[in-house]
């Protein structure tokens, strides 16, 4: 049978912004009531007290938050580390059968730097490669020959190392969207190993971004490019 309390509920699922600021008390209970009043009437298909939609709410907001984001939770304040890098470059290459082989001589030659930072992506039909704004030359001089989609410049990244097989992806990415989104930070690629995370955003929100990582962490280690070009 459906209740006010079940129809509120799926309605909370189906936003999870709304969630988010349910949990933190910064949303007006009253006001929210009245906009899902009709919702729940028309769901119920009878008359529905404002009041008992204003208690779902309350109840809702400690009880779902509570659920949803108690283990998660518990999984950030396992982070092992928090690495992040400002100087970065996005390249995105048509997929081709040079590509690999361009991908082995730029591994090559990367590797003679330990302090090198790059990264690979795969999709269907494309390729990118995010690197050191400080080596971005060796992508475009050793990819001259395939076809480039999107350059992007002025990144950075935010690297969370989590205990071995520990990384709840879904759960993770799920909760990382809601606090970045609600901060006003645009995700431009999330890449996923087994045990890292690594989220690129523009240089200018990196700060709010690792404020967000930070505030469930605790701390963060700042790597930031050399001014020196090797």
């Amino acid at each position: 049978m459906r209740t006010v309390t079940s129809i509120v509920e799926e309605y909370i699922k189906k936003n999870p912004l709304l969630l988010n600021a349910l949990s933190q008390r910064i949303v007006n209970m009253a006001a929210l009531s009245r906009d899902l009043t009709n919702y729940v009437e028309r769901e119920l298909n009878q008359e529905v007290n404002q009041g008992s939609i204003n208690m779902a709410l309350v109840r809702l907001s400690r009880d779902l938050d509570f659920r949803a984001n108690h283990k998660v939770i518990k999984l950030f304040k396992k982070i092992e580390d928090v690495r992040i890098r400002y100087n970065l470059e996005e390249f995105t290459y048509r997929k081709s059968d040079s590509f690999m082989i361009n991908q082995r001589l730029m591994t090559n030659e990367m590797s003679k730097d330990k302090d090198a930072f790059f990264m690979f992506s795969e999709s269907v039909k494309e390729n990118s490669i995010i690197v050191s704004s400080l080596r971005s030359y060796i992508v475009k001089s050793i990819f001259s020959e395939e076809k480039l989609i999107h350059h992007s410049n002025k990144l950075g990244s935010l690297t969370l190392i989590f205990p071995e097989n520990d990384l709840n992806k879904s759960s993770v990415l799920c909760f990382i969207f809601q606090m970045l989104e609600w901060e006003g930070v645009v995700i431009k690629k999330i890449v996923c190993t087994s045990n890292e995370l690594t989220i690129l955003v523009d240089s200018s929100a990196i700060k709010i971004a690792s404020k967000v990582i930070s505030s469930l962490k605790g701390k963060t280690r700042l790597l930031q490019e050399p001014i020196s070009v090797y």
